[in-house]
């Protein structure tokens, strides 16, 4: 995921140079969960200094950045949410153009929807997933009806060959034509 560079732009005496992928991700996630910007100052305070210690002997260690403070990292956090939701509107886009014309009209439908509603993004999803689901089940019971209604024709047919007469297979025949009929009409 490539962002645009006035989001990427890391410089070598910041903080969040000087701590790995996994802790800017674990402060990330502090900070959204209500973390103080001071203590997570002091959170990234100890992690600097860990990794600092764990770098090799003899290794440059560059211009050591300004102890970060509440504000420091409450700018780092600010700029990581925009570029995050820049991400999320992106992909967003992306999946939008790659979809049907259909479906994106039923995604529209669904958002207009769901304003008029108040209902929330992950309660649409499970609307949807529960109607494509009724509806897999009405198709597969439609797939079952005409299996077993091919399977009592081809016993008649079978019958029938075998030269079997008489009113009860002219019966059977008949509500076979019938259940072939509703089907056609979709009642059955």
């Amino acid at each position: 995921m490539k962002l645009p560079r006035n989001f990427t732009r890391t410089y070598s005496h910041s903080f969040a140079a000087r701590l790995t992928e996994a802790q800017l991700e674990q402060l990330f996630n502090a900070m959204s969960n209500g973390i103080k910007y001071a203590d997570a100052a002091t959170m990234a305070r100890g992690w600097m200094k860990a990794n600092a210690e764990a770098m090799p002997p003899g290794t440059p260690a560059g211009r050591m950045p300004a102890i970060p403070g509440g504000s420091a990292v409450g700018k780092w956090f600010k700029n990581q949410q925009a570029a995050r939701r820049y991400l999320r509107k992106r992909d967003a886009a992306r999946a939008r153009a790659a979809c049907t014309t259909e479906t994106r009209h039923a995604l529209e439908q669904a958002r207009a929807a769901a304003l008029l509603e108040g209902l929330k993004p992950t309660e649409i999803a499970a609307f949807e997933r529960t109607e494509l689901a009724r509806e897999k089940l009405a198709l597969e019971r439609e797939k079952f009806a005409s299996q077993a209604l091919l399977k009592q024709a081809q016993s008649l047919l079978d019958r029938a060959k075998a030269g079997e007469k008489g009113p009860t297979l002219k019966r059977m025949i008949d509500l076979a034509l019938e259940e072939i009929e509703k089907m056609q009409r979709g009642e059955a």
